[in-house]
């Protein structure tokens, strides 16, 4: 399983946990519903860290928190990742 593909299911873990839909959670972070299911989905490829960081705000969690939920799902699924796919994946330009 890919880390993107891991986030998703963190953040729908998340949003389930705080009773919300992607609808409310656009509300709340401004991205629209089509581009939250994206990520959640895991089908965003390069998901910039400043809308990560956004969207667990908007989640009332830290980002040490969240990432520690992530690390835990990784560890479940036996994913290894490098700091340099982490470059790749969550340190790209925001173009949305």
């Amino acid at each position: 399983m890919d880390y993107n593909k891991i986030v998703g299911e963190s953040l729908e873990e998340v949003i389930k946990q705080k009773d919300l839909t992607l609808n409310r959670l656009a509300q709340k972070t401004g991205f629209t519903p089509s581009y939250l299911s994206k990520i959640v989905s895991g089908k965003m490829p390069k998901l910039p860290v400043n809308t990560l960081q956004q969207i667990v705000g908007a989640l009332d969690y830290s980002m040490s928190d969240f990432m520690g939920l992530v690390d835990k799902k990784k560890s479940i699924t036996s994913v290894d990742m490098t700091i340099e796919d982490f470059k790749w994946q969550f340190c790209s330009p925001d173009l949305s």
